[in-house]
């Protein structure tokens, strides 16, 4: 594929990486605009894979070889992490002596959601929804329920719903993406976010709501996360679609990197211990990326291509195995 999207996907993965090699050490992990760099990284991930799932529906809306080219894109690679992850679990003594120990691997709850979102899409696509003139009911629905459930203290509420309305925001732009103007929308979501960054800083927007009735902190704190969603969902794609500057990978390695890392980070904490070495988290960064780089190097050449060398064979003629949705 000759866009940037494989290179954002890397380094949003890393981003993950770098925000959990301070949570691995039991240390906060550096927030911004609401979220850790991890949690910013993980909307951008969903936000990407709402562009890139919504338009592979649309380009073939057949709902049998939709869910088998999920399947063959996640599941392969997936249960490889998870049965590693818990042999290393169980290799090192479920990690007790690590600052957060009794962690497998934490990166993978947001797989289900994931996959949640591809089944809403598939849902979508057969009664007929995933089309230009009746996707803006999906969305002005999803986000009134968003804007109908403000404040929930709900831990559970606050982690998942950005994600799904990252991934709705990216099946969005997939489908009227001939009639937005990209680069002024990505313009555009840069100074919102160069505007939430400001209002972090000063705390404007709580005092202009003040006196609005029944809008309590909870409530303006989420309401300030909103517009960082859809600013992050038009600056991430387009940098990975539009932008004049070009980085193309052929490879994707993103998603073995994200699987792979927390149990890497793990080992590496685990082992510097027991050889009583001093880490932080940029030293942890810096080792458990070059380690995980090779993991998922791996899981890529000797799992992930040959799974999707079966998907091309399904789709023989049509579409080019390099272009993963």
């Amino acid at each position: 594929m000759n866009d940037n999207l494989n290179a954002i996907r890397l380094c949003l993965a890393m981003l993950v990486l770098f925000s959990h090699s301070f949570a691995v050490l039991g240390l906060p992990q550096p927030q911004v605009l609401g979220w850790d760099f991890g949690s910013h990284a993980v909307h951008a991930f969903f936000a990407v894979s709402g562009y890139l799932v919504v338009g592979s529906y649309m380009r073939r809306p057949n709902v049998v070889q939709f869910a088998v080219n999920r399947v063959l894109r996640i599941m392969p690679a997936l249960l490889v992490a998870y049965v590693l992850g818990r042999g290393l679990f169980e290799w090192y003594g479920e990690y007790s002596g690590n600052p957060l120990p009794f962690r497998p691997n934490n990166s993978l709850w947001t797989i289900p959601w994931e996959i949640t979102c591809y089944a809403a899409c598939a849902s979508a696509g057969v009664i007929g929804l995933l089309h230009r003139d009746r996707y803006n009911v999906i969305f002005a629905v999803a986000w009134m329920m968003a804007f109908a459930s403000l404040g929930p203290k709900q831990q559970d509420y606050a982690l998942i719903l950005p994600m799904l309305l990252s991934f709705l925001m990216g099946g969005f732009i997939a489908v009227y993406e001939r009639d937005v103007n990209m680069r002024l929308a990505a313009g555009i979501s840069v100074l919102v976010l160069a505007g939430s960054l400001f209002n972090e800083r000063l705390g404007l927007l709580p005092h202009a709501l003040y006196f609005v009735p029944d809008i309590s902190e909870a409530d303006i704190a989420t309401i300030q996360q909103w517009p960082v969603v859809v600013g992050m969902a038009f600056c991430v794609i387009y940098l990975g679609k539009y932008a004049p500057a070009r980085l193309v990978l052929h490879e994707d390695y993103s998603y073995g990197v994200y699987l792979f890392a927390w149990p890497t980070q793990q080992v590496v904490v685990a082992t510097s211990l027991s050889l009583g070495l001093a880490l932080n988290p940029y030293s942890l960064s810096v080792a458990a990326a070059l380690l995980t780089s090779c993991v998922a190097a791996l899981s890529w050449h000797l799992i992930e291509k040959p799974a999707l060398k079966l998907k091309a064979r399904r789709t023989a003629g049509r579409r080019p195995l390099m272009k993963q949705e």
